[in-house]
Parts: C-alpha cells; sequence; structure tokens
C-alpha cells in the first residue's frame, strides 16, 4: 500500500509499505502502534519507543521513536493513502524532495555540537516557514524547534560537565 516512511534524519518518502499489521511489525522491527489523525484519513504508524535508541519526530507533544509509517486509515482499517494527501503529509512532517525544512534532529545535532553555522540554518528555516505558514502553524513549528534546541543545549552541557544533568 502507498504511505510515507520516516527513518530517522531522514526526510519523508512515498513508498510501497507493507498492508497488514503483521508485514508492518516486521518492517519496523516491533509491534506497531496506531494514532490516528482527527482531520486526515490517515495514521501514525509506530513502534513502542522503549525498543528504539534514536529519536525521530516530534508530534503533539510528544517524541517519536525510530522508523516511522504514515499509512491511510478508512473504517477503521489501513489502506492507501491518496497521493495528494501523501504529499502534504510529506510537507507537514519535514519535507519530501527536499523543501529545506530543517528537521528536529539536525536542529538537536548542532546545538548538541555547538554549530554556529547551523544555528543560521535554523533562522533560515524559520524564516521560509514564515512565508507559507499561517501563524498558527508557524508557532507549532517554532516551538517543536525550539524543544529540539533546548534538548540539544542540554545535550551539549553534559558533555561539557561529563555527564547528564538535571540541572538547567
Amino acid at each position: 500500500m502507498r504511505g510515507i516512511l520516516i527513518d530517522p534524519g531522514c526526510a519523508p518518502e512515498i513508498r510501497k509499505l507493507p498492508n497488514t499489521a503483521q508485514g508492518l511489525n516486521a518492517f519496523l522491527g516491533g509491534e506497531v502502534q496506531i494514532y490516528r489523525f482527527g482531520s486526515v484519513f490517515a495514521a501514525l504508524v509506530y513502534t513502542h519507543q522503549a525498543q528504539q535508541a534514536m529519536p525521530n519526530r516530534h508530534y503533539i507533544d510528544r517524541w517519536y521513536y525510530g522508523r516511522l509509517c504514515i499509512v491511510g486509515w478508512r473504517n477503521n482499517r489501513m489502506t492507501d493513502l491518496p497521493a495528494d494527501l501523501a504529499e502534504e503529509l510529506c510537507r507537514r512532517w519535514g519535507g519530501c524532495g527536499g523543501t529545506g525544512m530543517m528537521t528536529e534532529n539536525a536542529i538537536r545535532d548542532a546545538f548538541e555540537h555547538n554549530d554556529p553555522a547551523k544555528y543560521q540554518d535554523f533562522f533560515n528555516c524559520l524564516h521560509d516557514a514564515a512565508k507559507e505558514k499561517t501563524t498558527a502553524e508557524l508557532g507549532t513549528l517554532t516551538r517543536r524547534l525550539l524543544t529540539a534546541a533546548a534538548d540539544g543545549a542540554l545535550l551539549c552541557i553534559g558533555h561539557i560537565k561529563g555527564g547528564f544533568t538535571d540541572e538547567v
């Protein structure tokens, strides 16, 4: 079935995915869980975060880990994701075809490794998004990216101090 694959640190890509829960279990490397989107006929398919080491995407106040998929969802069943919806969701989740959007992983890495050149990429990402997103969408994006930057800064502090700390 047509869906979206989102690997950690990579842009989403539209591709053929297994069309059963068992097939997705094998494809994602664990028992899948489903989060249905309320406003569109689609669902996020993911595995339990305890099995994954790499955070992938932040969505509605939660981090999702490891490999993710977005599939069509109708009548409580997985189905093909319509092509137009797949393109739209790709843009929302990080950009199909290289839209220049910086991912949370890239921002976290920039702040963790204290890479000033990437700070300008962060600014450019928000500047470009301001041209095409609504105020509400821009606010959501800014919060996600700033949360990733804060996570990276804490990791940087942990590296400097020689260990991780709860102190801010």
